[in-house]
């Protein structure tokens, strides 16, 4: 008994100081064969060199698949280190890209929202009014054209629509006659001012739309009007279309 301890301390003082000497797994075979042959030698001289020689050589081997596993551990761990980095990596450059869309997205939106409002801008509305069965421009309304020329004179792109109406009073040929020469007179105040013909567009209703109960003179007064509407270029379908 104290012979088989004797062989396994030996073996392992042998295996540590070549170990220690030199880390390569194939060192560690040639240690391992060795320090067995020499603890089988002294455990019982050849026969037992040769036993000890192959145990040693299994021990060693046992020992160099145990230290490449080891290493291959480290690898995967070092490779799992790497992943979990690119997978971070990754979650942040979605983060950035999902703000930057929110970005470009809160963007667009101003951007329209300062467009309509410098259409709503120009989305003007005023109106020209006229005196019993007359077209003629009065004083005060030709105060409010020149007003009027000069904002389009600074907004080339806005358009003109003229809606001509009378009140109910008369005949309704007369009516529409009567409303498309007030829609002529202030056509022909903005052109004198400089507003090109092209910019105006001009449409008379008569009293066919008139809402004024009969004989309510106030209401009358406010339909014998030309109704002036201003809208940005891009939008010339909705003005045309509009009564």
């Amino acid at each position: 008994m104290k012979s088989c301890l004797m062989v396994l301390l030996v073996s392992m003082v042998l295996l540590g100081g070549v170990a220690k000497a030199d880390p390569r797994p194939d060192r560690w075979g040639k240690a391992g064969v060795g320090a067995g042959a020499a603890a089988g030698a002294l455990l019982a001289g050849p026969p037992g060199a040769l036993l000890g020689a192959g145990f040693g050589g299994f021990f060693a081997e046992r020992l160099a698949r145990a230290r490449a596993a080891g290493e291959l551990e480290t690898e995967l761990a070092m490779n799992r280190s790497d992943l979990d980095e690119l997978r971070a990596s990754l979650q942040q450059a979605r983060r950035e890209a999902s703000d930057l869309r929110a970005d470009l997205s809160d963007r667009d939106t101003r951007i329209a929202e300062l467009e309509r409002a410098r259409r709503s801008s120009l989305e003007i509305e005023t109106e020209i009014m006229f005196r019993t069965g007359h077209s003629a421009i009065e004083p005060e309304s030709d105060v409010r054209l020149d007003g009027l020329a000069r904002m389009l004179e600074e907004n080339p792109d806005v358009k003109i629509r003229l809606d001509g109406y009378a009140d109910p009073r008369g005949e309704s040929a007369a009516n529409l006659e009567l409303s498309g020469e007030r829609v002529g007179s202030v056509r022909e105040a903005l052109t004198a001012r400089g507003i090109a013909a092209d910019r105006i567009e001009s449409h008379a209703h008569g009293a066919g739309r008139s809402e004024a109960a009969t004989g309510d003179l106030d209401a009358y007064a406010l339909e014998r009007r030309v109704r002036v509407r201003l809208q940005a270029g891009d939008s010339d379908a909705r003005v045309a279309n509009s009564d």
